[in-house]
């Protein structure tokens, strides 16, 4: 599966990029002053797990990033999903109810927004293109 990469200019993936890294940057500094080291080391994990499952299924062509901000340096949105995807594990763990009976919903509707963005994102603009052996209901499950 071979794409050219689409050369960074004003379109909306371009928007899209710049608002997740703004609103990733803004929620990790938010959640560090609440505690340092606590989300600090949190937001390092889910970090890392993000961007090497994201790596994994990336070399085994279940899907591709047409549009990265630095094609010279990604072949995947790094800095999109390093703040992203940790942002909504810290949001998740700072949020999440106290009581058991409420967390499963809790968790489920995290997870029914991020497929959502998904969709709109597949569909929408050119950032992200599955495989023919990837869909959105593998993204889901995942």
């Amino acid at each position: 599966m071979q794409t050219d990469f689409i050369n960074v200019g004003f379109h909306i993936e371009f928007f899209v990029h710049i608002t997740v890294i703004i609103i990733g940057f803004l929620g990790l500094l938010f959640f560090l002053k609440l505690d340092p080291r606590r989300y600090g080391l949190l937001f390092i994990l889910a970090t890392l797990v993000g961007n090497i499952l994201c790596f994994i299924f990336v070399k085994l062509n279940f899907y591709l990033f047409p549009y990265v901000l630095f094609p010279a340096f990604e072949f995947m949105p790094i800095s999109a999903v390093t703040l992203s995807f940790p942002i909504l594990v810290l949001f998740a763990v700072r949020y999440s109810p106290k009581q058991w009976g409420w967390k499963i919903p809790f968790y489920w509707t995290i997870v029914h927004i991020g497929v959502f963005i998904e969709t709109w994102a597949l569909t929408n603009t050119l950032l992200i293109q599955y495989d023919k052996e990837w869909d959105l209901w593998d993204s889901y499950t995942w």
